[in-house]
């Protein structure tokens, strides 16, 4: 059976110690060991622990703090426990229901071995939600609660999973084979507060999903964050349990986020320091001059500027290309803009950059977004056959690389003009279509063998791989997974290249038709005998070359709007 390894870091508030054992013996459906971390209390909590058999104590001197206790009582259990077990990190001033635990294991065993968080409750009547989870921005290293997102309707009725930048201490769990992946905390660096964020955030460096659970309820005093220690400006600044210990905020800084932005760290915060000790009047100027010099400085010239940028200073990618392309036709300063398909978030960073007021990303993969966060992001799970806004919400609807994965090209060309604008722009850009010769997205594994997906069965394939010798140069997945994946009709839409100018043409009475074309490979890359093999199952000429479909569009308004050249 799973053992959960239940780690509670104590000082004093022995009845409160009592309290959590006490729900924690009453868990049901899983088996739990409670280990109390006892930091040198001064009360009777000592004398207490050595009388409860079903527990086991770890005693410090009283300079351990949050995250040398949680440190000690890792080390003490992980050397033993299996890798399917779990451990919950929960603090002695909460309450818990009896199947609290049973239900953090089963959204994390649901959602693949996810570290679950819980939202806090006000343990009053009628337990009002107070807490969901940190959002945390790198860039401007800022923390805030997901809570402060949320309309007031979803408050009282919130949905029953979140996902989160990181996880607090207070009643998180986590699988054993992710501790031993994420390593054990820093209690030198951050002995106190933010020991929990950072431990959460290296898991998700590590590819575990940090999820929050809002049927796990725990229950808290609503006083629960984190204050402002008292004593003297010696003890705020550089004392080691203050929240605003300044060494503290830097070594959390450098631990999270990527490799750049964590160089990046320290002289942001320098700049922002040096800023904050000018005059008020000299800063008011600083802010001031800043406006007047962006405003002019419109999304339109700054796509003219980027794009001719070199690739490696602009993104090498064609995504970045494109998106800068689409910024050129239409000024999206201070506009909202819908990236359809925007995977783990990159290509929504693109119109942050020309100065959008907000950007959203739309995609059907749970991982949407994980890779870039910002405050004027924001990121919807759906699919594009089924936008769910209102219509005329985008001044900029943008899709790349998405629609040759989408069913339903006429309903998804169709719902990105409804949510259109007037006066908007829609770029679309569809690539490689399904029936040209690397339609199946694995050009790199079959460059020899065009059109192989069209011309051999799977097995036919596998077979030809055997004979020669094709393997996947990374070693990650066998042959048997690629050809798998490139036949799946999940996966690609394998719909012909004209359907996709015909489900565009008819948009045309409410949207102004700039572009609606279908860009063609070399002609002598279909060979004679290829040729005639496809045709003979029915594929036309024009439909074999057709690699790229691009649509650019503009919404009417009232009556016909011209478009950019």
């Amino acid at each position: 059976m799973t053992t959960v390894y239940a780690l509670i870091p104590v000082f004093n508030r022995l009845e409160m110690t009592r309290r959590i054992v006490g729900d924690l013996r009453a868990q049901q459906g899983c088996k739990i060991r409670i280990i109390v971390i006892d930091d040198g209390s001064t009360d009777s909590t000592a004398e207490w622990l050595g009388t409860q058999a079903d527990v086991v104590a770890i005693h410090g001197d009283g300079n351990l703090w949050w995250a040398g206790a949680v440190d000690a009582g890792l080390r003490r259990i992980l050397p033993d426990a299996a890798d399917g077990d779990f451990v919950l990190l929960i603090n002695n001033d909460t309450r818990i229901a009896p199947e609290f635990v049973s239900t953090l294991v089963g959204v994390s065993r649901h959602h693949g071995g996810a570290a679950v968080g819980t939202a806090l409750r006000d343990e009053a009547p009628p337990h009002e939600l107070i807490s969901i989870g940190p959002r945390i921005d790198i860039r401007h290293r800022r923390v805030s609660d997901m809570i402060n997102e949320l309309p007031m309707e979803e408050r009282r009725n919130p949905k029953p999973i979140y996902e989160v930048d990181a996880l607090s201490g207070r009643g998180t769990l986590y699988p054993v084979r992710v501790l031993r992946a994420t390593g054990y905390l820093h209690p030198r660096l951050l002995p106190h507060y933010h020991a929990d964020y950072e431990l959460a955030y290296r898991a998700r460096r590590k590819g575990a999903r940090t999820l929050v659970s809002t049927a796990a309820a725990l229950y808290t005093e609503r006083t629960f964050g984190v204050h402002r220690a008292s004593g003297s400006r010696r003890q705020r600044l550089f004392g080691k349990g203050s929240p605003t210990n300044v060494l503290h905020r830097i070594c959390f800084w450098l631990l999270v986020g990527t490799p750049r932005q964590r160089a990046a760290a320290v002289p942001r915060m320098l700049i922002d320091f040096t800023v904050r000790l000018l005059p008020a009047r000299t800063r008011f100027l600083f802010h001031a001059c800043r406006l007047l010099l962006r405003t002019p400085f419109s999304g339109q010239a700054r796509a003219r500027v980027l794009i001719h940028l070199p690739p490696t200073m602009r993104a090498k990618s064609y995504n970045a290309w494109h998106a800068y392309t689409a910024g050129t036709l239409i000024d999206i300063y201070g506009k909202k803009v819908l990236v359809v398909g925007c995977n783990v978030g990159r290509d929504c960073a693109y119109f942050v950059r020309l100065g959008a007021r907000a950007v959203h990303g739309l995609d059907v993969i749970e991982e949407i977004g994980q890779a870039y966060k910002h405050r004027r992001v924001h990121y919807l799970r759906a699919s594009v056959e089924g936008i769910p806004v209102r219509g005329g919400t985008y001044d900029l609807v943008f899709c790349f690389a998405t629609m040759e994965h989408v069913p339903n090209v006429e309903r998804a060309f169709a719902e990105m003009a409804r949510v259109t604008r007037g006066g908007g722009l829609i770029y679309s850009v569809a690539s490689p279509l399904w029936n040209s010769r690397y339609g199946h997205h694995k050009g790199e594994l079959f460059e020899r063998f065009p059109w192989i997906h069209l011309r051999m069965t799977e097995n036919e394939i596998l077979d030809l791989c055997r004979r020669e010798g094709i393997e996947d140069p990374s070693g990650r997945y066998p042959m048997t997974v690629h050809v798998a994946y490139m036949l799946n009709p999940q996966y690609f839409n394998m719909t012909p290249a004209c359907r996709y100018v015909s489900s565009c043409t008819a948009l045309s009475d409410e949207v102004e038709i700039c572009e609606n074309s279908l860009a063609l490979d070399r002609e002598e890359l279909l060979t004679p005998d290829i040729c005639r093999e496809l045709e003979s199952k029915g594929y036309s000429r024009e439909e074999l070359l057709a690699v790229t479909h691009t649509f650019i569009g503009r919404k009417r308004t009232h009556g016909a709007i011209a478009c950019a050249s």
